[in-house]
């Protein structure tokens, strides 16, 4: 008998003890703000739908960007708000809510994105020199022509360049300039990306991959001068070059800009390399025997 007192006892403690905690986390139970992905569409302007999730609650206040907040009330409008951004970018909302279930507070996070493409600027960026240069005194410059778009001014371009450099312009004009110059003595080719935002957080960007290519500097450091060992006849030309060669050798032609036109291995002797095809213009010529690098520029009349 004393025996059953005993499990008697204790399985009232045990009911005891669940009804206190199931009590207590009615009392403290979680609020869940969100916004409504079905009602909503999270772009710049566009009205979004709040809902608080707060079973208990019956004070509400939300806090939005910079601190702008509906205010605490009871009201159902507040209770689940409606607020349009202005800015496209990610946004951390503040719930505050309190009554019966106890007080609470959570955040909603959001993107808000530009939708509209007319919205967004039309990147226009353009070299103002050679694509192709030598590592000494190398210097690329771009000119920036975008245009604001209908309703907001630019605010910031930024410009990253392969070697991990960043150039960044706020306000910028249309006709501004930027130039790098790559420390990397090995060369190689590097990539540019340019990246456009408006007053309204409205982001653009291009990526130029291989935009540019630096020659290494060794190709400069093994430099011989050209009339020691190379002859480069006729120049000027209306058709053919000669080059004597005293060593197996890779000849290349390279545009003013530094564009790659002609490309050839040659034994030992005379290389006739027809130029007929070429526009008249400054061709720069290259033969590299291995262990040296020979260079003349040779006008194509």
């Amino acid at each position: 008998m004393k025996n059953n007192t005993i499990i008697s006892s204790l399985v009232r403690m045990s009911l005891l003890l669940i009804l206190f905690s199931y009590s207590r986390l009615c009392q403290s139970q979680s609020c869940d703000p969100k916004w409504n992905r079905t009602k909503s569409i999270n772009c710049v302007g566009s009205p979004i739908q709040f809902e608080s999730n707060s079973p208990g609650r019956t004070t509400y206040e939300w806090i939005f960007e910079n601190g702008m907040s509906t205010g605490q009330g009871t009201t159902t409008a507040l209770r689940d708000p409606v607020h349009a951004f202005s800015r496209a970018g990610n946004y951390i909302v503040i719930f505050k809510g309190s009554g019966g279930a106890g007080p609470c507070t959570d955040t909603v996070m959001i993107t808000i994105y530009c939708c509209n493409s007319e919205e967004s600027p039309k990147i226009v960026t353009k070299p103002l020199n050679n694509k192709y240069q030598y590592f000494t005194g190398n210097k690329f410059c771009f000119i920036d022509s975008t245009l604001p778009t209908q309703n907001n001014n630019i605010c910031n371009v930024s410009y990253q360049f392969g070697d991990g450099a960043v150039y960044s312009n706020d306000n910028p004009k249309v006709g501004d300039t930027i130039c790098h110059s790559f420390n990397n003595h090995k060369g190689g080719y590097f990539d540019l990306t340019v990246e456009i935002r408006n007053c309204t957080g409205c982001r653009s960007f291009v990526k130029y991959d291989t935009f540019m290519r630096v020659y290494p500097k060794s190709m400069l450091n093994t430099s011989i001068s050209i009339g020691e060992k190379i002859n480069f006849y006729p120049n000027p030309t209306n058709d053919y070059l000669n080059i004597n060669l005293k060593e197996p050798s890779v000849i290349r032609i390279y545009s003013i800009v530094g564009e790659i036109l002609f490309l050839q291995n040659f034994k030992v002797g005379l290389a006739t390399i027809d130029l007929k095809n070429l526009t008249k213009s400054n061709y720069f010529i290259e033969v590299f025997d291995g262990t040296n690098y020979y260079r003349q520029i040779v006008q194509k009349q």
